[in-house]
């Protein structure tokens, strides 16, 4: 399963986790199984103006994404997730370790 997480900075699987979906820093696509990351992006919409959940939310979809981790996408960006089968996992604190770890304990 592939994960997509939003980090503030590319510091791997220490990298904290994003307070803002759509306007995250960065992006991480995590391999669940394997646990290890298969890459990490800049976010270029991070600076628009509006519409930037629904575009960050169609990355996911477009990478084959399964699950996403991190803040509570609003509306439309759920929307898109829940078209495209992939899971929410909310959590607003920690590292991308941390997070992966909670997860796997639910």
């Amino acid at each position: 399963m592939k994960a997509f997480i939003a980090i503030s900075e590319d510091n791997g699987t220490e990298s904290k986790i994003d307070t803002r979906f759509g306007r995250g820093n960065y992006f991480m696509v995590y391999d669940m199984e394997n646990d290890s990351i298969i890459n990490v992006e800049e976010n270029r919409f991070k600076n628009e103006g509006h519409g930037v959940g629904i575009k960050t939310a169609g990355i996911a979809v477009e990478k084959g994404c399964t699950l996403v981790i991190g803040a509570q996408p609003g509306p439309k960006a759920e929307q898109v997730f829940k078209e495209g089968s992939v899971e929410i996992f909310v959590i607003t604190d920690g590292t991308v370790n941390d997070a992966v770890r909670k997860y796997k304990e639910k």
